[in-house]
């Protein structure tokens, strides 16, 4: 999955989120996406796995519009298609508890990278 997938499709699109800041969690403070413009603008054509994202990685999510804050968690399966499935907890901004979609990579439980 891109950079850019998972702010345009994942995070603005399927979770609403206005102006995402994403931190990779893993003690060293990595920004994938920030909030400001051209920040982080050179990472949006790069696939997460350049980050090292791999199965069981954790992203710590900011939106200070809404006051929002969420971990989502990857998790990668075969890499035979570009189709995520988002599924949200209790606890998360979700307007329902599951939800699926096609045309990206899983972020938040399950995902699929070509």
């Amino acid at each position: 999955m891109l950079i850019e997938t998972l702010l345009e499709k994942v995070l603005k699109m399927e979770l609403e989120i206005a102006a995402p800041d994403v931190e990779i969690d893993d003690g060293k403070g990595t920004i994938l996406i920030s909030s400001e413009d051209g920040e982080t603008d050179d990472n949006l054509l790069l696939k997460l796995d350049r980050f090292g994202i791999r199965d069981g990685s954790r992203l710590k999510v900011d939106d200070f519009i809404h006051n929002t804050k969420l971990i989502i968690n990857i998790e990668f399966h075969d890499n035979t298609d570009d189709k995520y499935e988002l599924v949200r907890s209790a606890k998360s901004i979700s307007k329902g508890l599951k939800r699926k979609a096609t045309e990206a990579p899983q972020v938040n439980k399950r995902a699929r990278e070509n």
